[in-house]
């Protein structure tokens, strides 16, 4: 007999959680076929995992109220800066490690103030508002996401 699903702010973050260990280990190898495989892969997944957020999650909790639509608009704003450096970072990938050092602090630095603001406010806040078919549908589609092992 299986348990109750998980709730959607476990499911996002835990994916956070997965995200991060995906970048760590880029950060962490020196040969640059490498980086640049598992780069292109990580940044496949996180447009993913933001895809799935801008449209499955926000839009209804856009319409839930004016707090929540100011929250939505905020970590909008904080996705098109996240997928900024990971253009910056795509184009410095290749190069030696140390050259993606003030890049990489960007990217982590976006990406904890991100990922700590939607944790603790908008995935609890959408578990209020999601039925159990949409968070179904939602964990479905991380489900299929593409990083290496």
């Amino acid at each position: 007999m299986t348990g109750p699903s998980p709730s959607l702010s476990r499911t996002m973050g835990n994916d956070h959680a997965r995200l991060d260990e995906a970048w760590e280990r880029i950060r962490g190898t020196e040969r640059a076929e490498l980086r640049r495989e598992w780069f292109e892969a990580y940044r496949a997944d996180l447009v993913y995992h933001v895809e799935i957020e801008e449209r499955e999650m926000f839009p209804r909790l856009a319409a839930a109220g004016p707090a929540d639509a100011l929250l939505v608009g905020r970590l909008r704003e904080e996705h098109r800066e996240i997928l900024e450096v990971l253009d910056r970072i795509g184009a410095a990938i290749d190069g030696p490690i140390d050259r993606l050092g003030v890049l990489d602090v960007e990217l982590v630095t976006l990406l904890w103030a991100h990922n700590a603001r939607e944790e603790t406010t908008a995935y609890p806040r959408w578990d209020e508002l999601a039925g159990p078919d949409e968070a179904a549908r939602i964990r479905s589609a991380l489900d299929r996401s593409s990083s290496p092992e």
